[in-house]
């Protein structure tokens, strides 16, 4: 599964050291910590390699490169592009009104420590920073907006590329 539709998607680099382990034991120990939600430090490498061990340090370096890289966002199009006959879709036309129908949450976050895209809302007494959800019928998640400061709508200057 991994070596069919992750691995061909991630960058590999052309010059310099090779890794001693496969790939697909690094991509499984990095799916492993984002769906646990766990810390780096926590990560039970142990688990996942099966020759030589790697120390979280070094797959957090994988998943950092990965992720500068775009890697992740390049998978998950990739995955919903040849599965697309798998999500339940509202059989309607596309038109560039199609967002409102998939549109399923917008979630006002807090931000305490500020940031870029941080506004006052009126109802809420904090800063908030706002993100819209794009999901199918079932509820899987199709994309994520930037967030926009948070004083503003959900639909606030979204752009359609489509």
């Amino acid at each position: 599964m991994i070596e069919k539709w992750i691995l061909p998607q991630l960058t590999v680099g052309s010059r310099g050291f090779e890794t001693s382990v496969p790939l697909s034991e690094i991509v499984e120990c990095i799916l492993y910590r984002l769906k646990t939600g766990c810390q780096w430090r926590q990560v039970p490498t142990k688990a996942f390699f099966s020759k030589k061990i790697l120390h979280w340090n070094s797959v957090y370096y994988y998943f950092n490169k990965w992720s500068k890289a775009d890697c992740w966002k390049k998978i998950w199009i990739h995955i919903l592009k040849n599965n697309l006959k798998y999500l339940d879709l509202p059989s309607i036309q596309w038109t560039s009104y199609i967002l409102q129908d998939w549109l399923r949450d917008g979630s006002h976050t807090p931000c305490k420590n500020g940031g870029d895209a941080v506004g006052y809302q009126g109802r809420k007494a904090i800063n908030t920073t706002n993100a819209l959800f794009i999901s199918d019928n079932q509820g899987v998640m199709l994309a994520m907006s930037t967030p926009p400061e948070g004083q503003h709508h959900d639909l606030f200057q979204i752009t359609y590329t489509f």
